[in-house]
Formats: structure tokens, C-alpha cells, sequence
């Protein structure tokens, strides 16, 4: 079969973006072509892509990478894109050494792009953090409806918990309880089982009632004491889908109800409709945060969710009447959430411009209800999630949730895995063919690129600052080592819509620029048995490529083939891959000697496929199917010899998912999702004794990854921790 060479077509790809071929030049000989392609032939978007080149070469070199970066912000203004705001902000945060730079980037912000929102500089404070010790195991949700509130003297809080009751045994559903802020007595807020689901808790301003949603069929607002008596309901009841947000009125007299997102309800406190105001808020996710001090302004955000940024949120004010409304924030990503400080008529939201999610604040008129300034930086958190801000107006004291996400990677104390030793933090983890180290990318944005650490602990150290692209699935091999150890193959991300190859060396951590591909999701690359070539695949073909090279070859064409499935067999015969239509999955496997490709299974087998992985006798490979008639599941074998698949496992009330062999092919280790445990089980199948066993009952554990001979395993462990924290001196 005739090949054909990618790097011919990466060529002619790159020419018409760039009009060069880059790779092979240093900074010195870039920088002018690319000025040339801004100031002289004005081919602006030209230029941006050999800037970011630049920056992406320039690790050691930061004057360069801030001297590009600013380039690429000069660009953008010249095209008029709003991105020009965002990268002047980049020179500013990440090249703060870089002084003169950064005073030109400062100069364009404040002069040229008045419009824009602009943090002011923070204030010098020395605010105190605490975190609130409850005895208490939470599960919330970041982005969900508010799961807990502070009394107004900051000595109690009122909490749902949908993983235990009150005695810690048993589990139960979205429930409320109130604890005093030392973390005990915890008690139900409501003793009997009244309602299937409780939920949004707000204390009264005065601090004498707790009002929250009480859900069975249907919903409605109720009242109760903090001693859990004088329960009563309030609004009338409504449907789950009609439930809205509320809020308290500063009197404490009156609960106000947003309903169909189209009027404001307010309720005294004998359940008497006193007022309704027509609104026109939105059809988006409308929350309720609060109301200014005076009652006049009712403060909101509206959310919803951009498939090509993520959750896009933005913070409003209406008038307690109803007639006016302010736009608080207009921020390209999330604003969100909110609490009002009386005395400086002062709002602190959330929002994750900058940074990971923080808290900041914007000064309000109030009588016009305008900001005053632009919002200024009250938490400085990198690596989790800051939610739900609660202003103590009597103590000055501001509470929020905050989670955050840790990847441990972790090594069985043995093979009954009756413990496990906690090595550090990361991700994509993989372990050297001689067992003696572990590979892993930085789980944060102060710990980027590719590390190593021995196997038992030790010294971490750096292989590369450069951030290989991936993605959450647990099918994508984004980062993949060569059998013998020697190189890391990885793609990088390095704009919207174009990924680099890189091949880096684990020995001297030399690394070299292979082809560029024009891609925005994760691409899994796979080695040949000889550590000679990587397979890959792109734009509806498969690739081979020869390792430290850029000389690929178009080794097959298919449709729909699944960029992340792609793998290589271990005797280094074939290639195999999933091919998708929109009802089904099909396994292939193409001969990696001529491109032959062949069907193991039928599309009419049930549904989509997933976790596609080779037997080690390179016979067979193993699948995990999501059933479509039957919303069945359940892990497949399918055989080269033309043999049809044949279901391996599924188990009653499992949601049994993706998996792999060890390096004996004795025993498939595979994730299994049960409804009695939040998270995936870790579970083995041997197949001498045809028996399923959980590995281990601690949940979110990774699938394993073993050293050459399989006498060494890592795995790593997803721990999310959500905490309440206390900020005192933040005024």
C-alpha cells in the first residue's frame, strides 16, 4: 500500500496558518518573522501562532517568552479580539520580573481597554484563615444550590449531608443538621422523617428561624426553630421544576421567592403572600443570593453552560420593585454566588478569572446600584475551588466552602492490598520497566509538566515544565513512556485549536518538537513493542511515526475512528482502535505492516464501547459495552482469529466499567460503580478461578499500572476534600 507522509501534509496545514515550517529555528530567528508578519504585511493571526511558538520554546528564557507574550496581546488589540485584555493581564501575572514588560502591558490596560474590567491593586490587608473543625463528612457540591449557612452570631450552622445521620451509620438522602461551629453536638434539624429531601437552608437575619426547602412530592418553603420545634410551612407547595431560590428580607418578617424565573414572591411569616413584583431576570439558571442592608437591591447571578469554555456564570442587581436591573459583572467564564456586607454596602462573589475560583468584591452606590470600582481579590487559592461566601455581619467574619481535588499516587503494601503507602500527588501516572520509578504530570498550576520519583518515595524531580495535553477519560494514554523506559511521547496544547508532539528523553531530559496536528481534544499515543515508532490518530487516519523524528506515515483510512483508543499490540502486529457511529462501536484491528484492516465484532452488537485493552498474548482484547437495548453493561473479549466476542463479565447491581490485564494476563483488573458506594470500586477477575473480588473498598482508586514483569504495581487515588473555612480581617 502506498504511504503517504503527514509531514507533507502538516506542511501545507501549517503554511496556510503560519506560512512557515518553525520547528528546527531558534527565538533569534523567529522573532523577526514574526514582527515581519504583524507590522509589515499585517498577517496578524500569522503572527500570533510563531508568538506562541516562541513562548512555547522559551522555558529558559523568560525575557523572550515576555516579550512574545506581549506581542501576541498587541495582536490581539489590533484585531480588536477581547482576548487582548486577557493576554496583557498574562504578561502582568506570569512575567512579573520582567519589569519594563510588564509596565507597558499595565500602560495598554489602563489606556487602551478602558472597558474592560481591571482588578484593582489589592489592598494591604493581613486577613486571618481558619478552618472550622465540624465532625462532619460533607458531599458538597461546588457549583450546586447553597448546602449551608452561618447564624448571625457565628456560633451555628445548619448543613445538608446526604452521606450519614446524626449517629454517623447509615446513609441517607439531602438531609439537614445544625452543629454548633466547634463541630458538636451534630443533630437533625428536623427529628422525624418528614420530608424525603431537604434542602438550601438560610438562617433569619435575626437569627431566630431556619427557613429551607422540604421536598416530598412536592415542595415548599418551611420554618423551624434552631431547637428544632415551631416547625411550620410557609409558601404554598410547587413542583420540583418550579422550585426557585429565596431569600430572606433584612426585617426577618418576610421571605422573598423568585417563581418562574418571571416574578418575586414575598411571604410573611404565617405563609401570607404580602407582595408580588414582576421581574425580567432571564431564562438561564437564576440563583438568589441576597439583598443590600436598606432592602433595595436584590442581588443574583445567572449561570449556564458553554460547551466550548465550561460554566459561564455572571453577578446582577434588581431593584426591589422590579424595574431596574444592573449588570454587576461581564466576565467571559464564571461569576457567581454572593453575600453583602451592611456597613460598606459591599458584595464578595465568586468568580475564576485569573486563577482557580476565588472570592472578590465589588463596592456598590447605593442609590444607583452601581459598582463603584472594579472588583478587587480577597482569596488567592490556586488549587481548589472557593464557593459560597457567608458574610458574619456582627463578628466581620467571612466563611466559605472551599474543595479541593488531590491525585495521590500510591503503591499496595502488598497483594492482599491491605494498605497502601502514599508516594506524592499527580496524575497519568506510569512506572519505569525496571519498577524503580514513577512517572506523573503536576496536579495544579504551580506544579506543571512531567516528573519522576522513585518508586518508594523520594526526591521528585522536574523531566519537563511543558504540559502535556489530556483529558478526564480514563481511555486516553495522553502521556505514554516507551517500553524501554528511555523516552516520554506526549502532545501539548498551544492554542485553541493546535497540539505539538513531543518526544522528551527520561535520561538527560532533552526533548525534541515533532509534527503539529490541529486538534481540541485528547489524542492517545501508543508504542510499538521496540520503542522504535508511536501510532496515533488524527483527522480520520492512523499514523505511525518514527520516535525523535517528524517522519509519519498515513498507515490506514477510517472514518470515526476514536482518537483515544488507539493501541498497539505487544508481539508489535497490529493496531487496534474503536470505530463509533452514533448508536454503536465497532472493534478493528489494522495490521501495522501494510494498513490491512479487519472488523473483530459487528456494529449491531449492543451499544458503545469503551476501555478497549489488550490481552498480553496479543490473541485478544477486552472491552467494556454500554448495552442499548437493555441499558445493559458488561466487559467483552473480542479475537483476531475471527472468533465471535464473547461477554467476560457482568455483574448484578454493578455498573461494571473499564479495565486491563496484568503483565501474567491471569487477571483482569477493571472499575465497577455499585449504589451503595459513592465512587468506583477497584475489582480483579482471575481466570483460573473465574472469581470476582473488589481489590479494595477504598473507593476511586485508579486503574493499576505495573512495571515490566509485573512485580510492581502504582496506582493512584482521586480524593476530593470540601471544607469550610473562616476569613476574620478581610475589612
Amino acid at each position: 500500500m502506498k504511504t503517504k507522509k503527514i509531514l507533507t501534509l502538516f506542511t501545507i496545514f501549517y503554511l496556510f496558518w503560519v506560512g512557515e515550517i518553525c520547528y528546527g529555528q531558534s527565538i533569534e530567528e523567529l522573532f523577526p518573522k514574526a514582527l515581519q508578519l504583524e507590522e509589515v504585511k499585517g498577517e496578524l493571526e500569522k503572527a500570533i501562532e510563531l508568538y506562541e511558538m516562541i513562548i512555547e520554546i522559551s522555558q529558559d528564557n523568560r525575557q523572550a517568552a515576555a516579550k512574545a507574550q506581549l506581542q501576541l496581546a498587541l495582536c490581539y488589540e489590533k484585531l480588536g479580539n477581547p482576548l487582548a485584555f486577557n493576554a496583557f493581564q498574562k504578561v502582568i501575572n506570569k512575567y512579573t520580573d520582567q519589569i519594563e514588560i510588564v509596565e507597558i502591558a499595565r500602560t495598554k490596560i489602563r489606556e487602551n481597554i478602558p472597558t474592560k474590567e481591571i482588578q484593582d491593586e489589592p489592598a494591604k490587608r493581613n486577613p486571618v484563615f481558619k478552618q472550622v473543625q465540624l465532625d462532619i463528612n460533607t458531599n458538597w457540591q461546588p457549583w450546586g444550590e447553597k448546602p449551608f449557612d452561618i447564624s448571625p452570631d457565628g456560633k451555628t450552622i445548619v448543613y445538608i449531608d446526604n452521606q450519614r445521620n446524626a449517629t454517623g451509620n447509615s446513609q441517607v438522602q439531602n438531609k439537614l443538621f445544625i452543629a454548633d461551629i466547634s463541630g458538636a453536638p451534630v443533630n437533625y434539624l428536623v427529628e422525624q422523617p418528614i420530608f424525603e429531601r431537604e434542602w438550601l437552608p438560610r438562617f433569619s437575619p435575626d437569627g431566630k428561624y431556619i427557613a429551607f426547602w422540604g421536598f416530598n412530592l412536592r415542595g415548599a418553603i418551611y420554618l423551624i426553630k434552631k431547637d428544632g420545634t415551631g416547625l411550620k410551612q410557609i409558601s404554598k407547595d410547587f413542583s420540583i421544576l418550579k422550585m426557585g431560590s429565596y431569600i430572606w428580607h433584612p426585617d426577618s418578617k418576610h421571605l422573598i421567592v423568585l417563581v418562574d424565573n418571571e416574578k418575586l414572591v414575598t411571604y410573611n411569616l404565617v405563609g401570607e403572600v404580602t407582595n408580588t413584583v414582576k421581574c425580567e431576570i432571564g431564562n438561564e439558571d437564576i440563583q438568589l443570593t441576597g439583598i443590600s442592608p436598606d432592602g433595595k437591591w436584590i442581588s443574583y447571578f445567572s449561570q449556564w453552560m458553554d460547551f466550548s469554555i465550561g460554566l459561564v456564570g455572571d453577578c446582577w442587581l434588581i431593584s426591589s420593585t422590579g424595574d431596574k436591573k444592573i449588570r454587576l459583572t461581564d466576565y467571559k467564564g464564571f461569576d457567581g454566588f454572593g453575600a453583602w456586607l451592611g456597613k460598606s454596602y459591599s458584595y464578595y462573589f465568586v468568580s475564576d478569572r485569573y486563577t482557580s475560583p476565588n472570592i472578590f468584591r465589588i463596592e456598590i452606590n447605593p442609590e444607583t446600584g452601581e459598582k463603584k470600582r472594579n472588583p478587587e481579590q480577597i482569596t488567592f487559592y490556586s488549587d481548589a475551588t472557593v464557593f459560597r461566601p457567608v458574610v458574619i455581619k456582627e463578628k466581620s467574619e467571612l466563611f466559605h466552602g472551599l474543595s479541593r481535588n488531590t491525585n495521590q499516587i500510591i503503591i499496595p503494601d502488598d497483594q492482599s492490598f491491605n494498605g497502601f503507602k502514599t508516594i506524592t500527588t499527580g496524575n497519568n501516572t506510569i512506572i519505569s520497566p525496571d519498577g524503580t520509578t514513577i512517572f506523573f504530570t503536576g496536579i495544579d498550576k504551580n506544579n506543571k509538566g512531567i516528573f519522576a520519583v522513585p518508586r518508594n518515595g523520594g526526591t521528585v524531580d522536574k523531566i519537563t515544565g511543558m504540559v502535556p495535553y489530556s483529558d478526564d477519560s480514563y481511555n486516553c494514554k495522553c502521556v505514554a513512556l516507551s517500553p524501554d523506559g528511555s523516552t516520554i511521547a506526549f502532545f501539548k496544547k498551544i492554542n485553541e485549536i493546535l497540539q505539538v508532539l513531543y518526544f522528551v528523553s527520561t535520561n538527560d531530559t532533552t526533548f525534541f518538537q515533532s509534527v503539529v496536528v490541529r486538534d481540541v481534544k485528547g489524542i492517545a499515543l501508543t508504542w510499538s513493542p521496540d520503542s522504535k515508532k508511536v501510532a496515533f490518530t488524527y483527522n480520520n487516519r492512523l499514523f505511525t511515526l518514527t520516535a525523535w523524528s517528524r517522519n509519519a506515515e498515513v498507515l490506514t483510512k477510517v472514518e470515526n475512528w476514536e482518537a483515544t483508543s488507539t493501541r498497539w499490540s505487544p508481539d508489535g502486529k497490529y493496531i487496534a482502535g474503536l470505530v463509533s457511529d452514533d448508536e454503536a462501536s465497532t472493534v478493528v484491528i489494522t495490521s501495522a505492516r501494510n494498513g490491512k484492516m479487519e472488523k473483530l465484532t459487528l456494529l449491531d452488537e449492543p451499544g458503545k464501547k469503551e476501555g478497549l485493552e489488550w490481552h498480553p498474548n496479543s490473541k485478544k482484547l477486552n472491552y467494556m459495552y454500554h448495552g442499548n437495548k437493555n441499558n445493559g453493561d458488561g466487559i467483552r473479549e473480542a479475537f483476531i482469529n475471527g472468533s465471535p466476542s464473547v461477554e467476560l463479565i457482568n455483574q448484578p447491581g454493578v455498573w461494571d466499567y473499564v479495565g486491563k490485564w496484568d503483565p501474567s494476563g491471569l487477571n483482569y483488573f477493571f472499575l465497577g460503580d455499585r449504589s451503595d458506594v459513592r465512587g468506583y470500586l477497584l475489582y480483579k477477575y482471575n481466570t483460573e478461578t473465574k472469581r470476582i473480588i473488589p481489590v479494595s473498598y477504598i473507593p476511586n482508586l485508579s486503574l493499576p499500572a505495573w512495571n515490566k514483569d509485573g512485580k510492581f504495581m502504582v496506582l493512584s487515588r482521586e480524593k476530593i476534600e470540601t471544607r469550610l473555612w473562616m476569613m476574620e480581617g478581610f475589612e
